[in-house]
C-alpha cells in the first residue's frame, strides 16, 4: 500500500475550511471507484483528515516503487496523463493540480497518477505547461533555495530534541474485535465495517495505516472489520434454459453447478426444473445448483413393415416404444394404446422404479399412439411412414 501526506509543493500553507469542503467530495468519489478506475489511475483505498492535513492510501500493486518520476520526465508525463485527466473531468471531478509526487512509473513502464486534489503552487503544477524561465531567473531561485536550505538546517541542528510523538501500529489483522481492542488499549481507533468473502464476520480485515507503520500518537487508527459474506437473493431459474440460468446466477454473484438432471412430463430437454436454494431465498452462501430436464422418459420410433404392408395393401408401421420408469416417479402402471378408428389397448403392465419399457406393435400409418403412466398421458401422437 502506498501512503502519502500533504504535498510538499503547498509550502506549508494550511487549507481553509471551504477548501477542505470542496476537496472531500472529490476524494469520496475517487475512493468509491475502487478497482474500476481506468488504466493509469492508481485506486484510492482510503484517506483521512486530522483537522490540519490530509493523508492518503493507495493500492501500489502495479507501481514500480524503485523508479521515481523526476522533473526530467515532465514532457513524457504531460503527454501520458491526458486520458486520465479526461476521465476525471468526464465524471465531474476535474484535476486542477498535479505534482511530480503524484505521478509514478508502473511495472509495465507506463505512467500512473495518484491525485490528491489539493492546491499547489502554479510553478509545480504539471497539469499545465510551465513557461520557461530565463537563466537569470533560475540563478535567483537557486540563491533563494540555498539560503532557505541554510536557514532550515540551522534551525534543525540548533533546536533542542523533543520526545518522540509517534507510535508503531501493532498487527491486529485476523483478530476478533474484542482481542484487537485489548492490544490497542493505548491507541485511538475507529471501527469501520464492510462485507468480506474471506475474513469471518467480526474479525479485523486490515488497519489504516497498516501494521508496522509509524504514525502520530495523536492520530486515529482506522480498523476495517468484516461483516462476513453479503446477503444475496437467489434468482428464479425455473423454466429457463441452463445457459440463461447460468448467466443470471453468475451476474447475481453465485457460483453455478449443474446436476445430472431429472425426467419431466412438461419441460423439454435442457430447461431448469428445480434448483437449490429455492428461488428468492435470502442466503449468505454463493452456491446455486441447477437441475435440468432430461425430457420424457420414453420415445416413439416408427419404421415401415414391408411384409404386412404387402399383405394388407396398407402402409403398416412397426411402432417401437422404448424408455424406462424414472426411479423418482415410483411404481407406474404403463399403458400403451393405438387409436386408428377404435381405441385399442396394446400394452398394460405394472413397472417398478427403474424398469425398462420396450414395446413393439404394428399399426397402420396415421394411427395415434398414446403412452400413459398411471393413466396420465405422457405421449399422444400420430405416427406416419418416414
Amino acid at each position: 500500500m502506498l501512503e502519502k501526506s500533504e504535498p510538499f509543493e503547498r509550502k506549508g500553507n494550511r487549507l481553509s475550511v471551504d477548501c477542505v469542503a470542496q476537496i472531500t467530495p472529490h476524494l469520496d468519489w475517487y475512493r468509491a471507484q475502487g478497482n474500476s478506475v481506468p488504466s493509469g489511475v492508481v485506486p484510492l483505498l482510503d484517506y483521512a483528515y486530522d483537522g490540519s492535513a490530509f493523508s492518503y492510501y493507495y493500492a501500489d500493486d502495479d507501481l514500480d516503487t524503485d523508479r521515481p518520476v523526476t522533473r526530467q520526465d515532465r514532457a513524457v508525463v504531460q503527454a501520458a496523463i491526458q486520458p486520465m485527466l479526461a476521465w476525471f473531468q468526464a465524471a465531474g471531478h476535474s484535476i486542477e493540480w498535479l505534482s511530480v509526487a503524484d505521478v509514478h512509473w508502473g511495472q509495465n513502464g507506463c505512467i500512473y497518477i495518484a491525485p490528491r486534489f489539493v492546491p499547489i503552487t502554479r510553478s509545480d503544477n504539471i497539469v499545465s505547461i510551465r513557461p520557461r524561465r530565463s537563466v537569470w531567473q533560475w540563478l535567483v531561485w537557486l540563491c533563494v533555495g540555498v539560503g532557505l536550505l541554510f536557514l532550515v538546517l540551522l534551525g534543525v541542528y540548533t533546536r533542542p530534541s523533543a520526545p518522540s510523538d509517534t507510535v508503531v501500529v501493532p498487527n491486529v489483522v485476523g483478530m476478533t474485535v474484542a482481542n484487537a481492542k485489548q492490544v490497542l488499549s493505548t491507541t485511538q481507533f475507529q471501527l469501520n465495517h464492510q462485507y468480506n468473502v474471506q475474513v469471518p464476520s467480526g474479525s479485523v480485515i486490515m488497519t489504516i495505516p497498516p501494521a508496522g507503520r509509524a504514525m502520530k500518537a495523536s492520530r486515529q487508527l482506522r480498523i476495517m472489520v468484516s461483516k462476513g459474506l453479503p446477503a444475496l437473493m437467489v434468482p428464479n431459474c425455473i423454466g429457463k434454459s441452463v445457459d440463461q440460468s447460468r448467466v443470471l446466477a453468475t451476474e447475481g454473484g453465485f457460483v453455478v453447478t449443474v446436476a445430472s438432471g431429472n425426467y419431466s412430463r412438461s419441460e423439454p430437454v435442457g430447461m431448469v426444473i428445480a434448483q437449490v436454494p429455492t428461488p428468492d431465498a435470502i442466503v449468505t452462501a454463493d452456491a446455486v445448483q441447477l437441475v435440468p430436464s432430461l425430457g420424457l422418459p420414453v420415445t416413439i420410433q416408427a419404421t415401415p413393415n414391408a411384409s404386412l404392408s404387402e399383405l394388407t395393401q396398407q402402409v403398416v408401421l412397426d411402432v417401437h416404444v422404448t424408455g424406462l420408469v424414472p426411479v423418482a416417479w415410483g411404481t407406474q402402471s404403463v399403458q400403451i394404446e393405438a387409436h386408428e378408428t377404435d381405441r385399442v389397448r396394446v400394452y398394460d403392465t405394472l413397472h417398478a422404479p427403474g424398469d425398462p419399457v420396450d414395446v413393439r406393435v404394428p399399426v397402420v400409418s396415421g394411427t395415434r399412439i398414446g403412452v400413459y403412466f398411471n393413466k396420465a398421458v405422457l405421449v399422444y401422437e400420430r405416427v406416419y411412414a418416414p
